[in-house]
């Protein structure tokens, strides 16, 4: 499904309360958050997304998956410059792509993750991985002290459990 013609469209509300199925193509210029999903409201989900392609929405600062249980895809938001929170948590993602450097803030990921990296992450100040029993590919560099401090706790925990 595609959500095209957008280019001056900042919001389009809260979209996990419709039943979009497969994968949403987002294209729009202007458009600054994507609630695919819910952090907060779990049991209103309808949507039953499994992947999302992002095109032309530089100006995309939130994207909110959390709780969409069918998001299984591998996700590229590499040209999401501006992005400054990614909710991923209760997905069944396995691997996100972010842009290099940027202003993100804020990343929650599954317990299904296996594949991440960070670089120029110096603004994420909340790093929150459910678990990290599936990771097996974990890159940082050029990134915060409390990015590096968490990327060796994960590695820590993994590799002398």
């Amino acid at each position: 499904q595609r959500v095209n013609g957008m280019s001056y469209i900042r919001s389009l509300g809260n979209l996990y309360r419709n039943a979009f199925r497969e994968t949403v193509t987002v294209n729009g210029k202007m458009l600054t958050e994507l609630p695919l999903g819910s952090k907060d409201n779990a049991t209103a989900i309808r949507s039953r997304v499994t992947g999302v392609v992002v095109g032309d929405a530089s100006a995309l600062r939130k994207v909110d998956l959390a709780n969409l249980s069918t998001w299984q895809c591998v996700n590229d938001f590499s040209k999401c410059v501006n992005l400054r929170e990614l909710y991923a948590d209760n997905t069944n993602v396995t691997s996100i792509l972010l842009c290099d450097g940027g202003p993100l803030e804020k990343l929650h990921l599954p317990e299904s993750i296996m594949a991440l990296a960070l670089y120029g992450k110096r603004s994420l100040t909340d790093l929150l991985i459910a678990g990290h029993d599936n990771v097996i590919s974990l890159e940082a560099g050029n990134c915060s002290d409390y990015v590096m401090g968490k990327v060796l706790d994960i590695l820590t925990t993994k590799y002398n459990a």
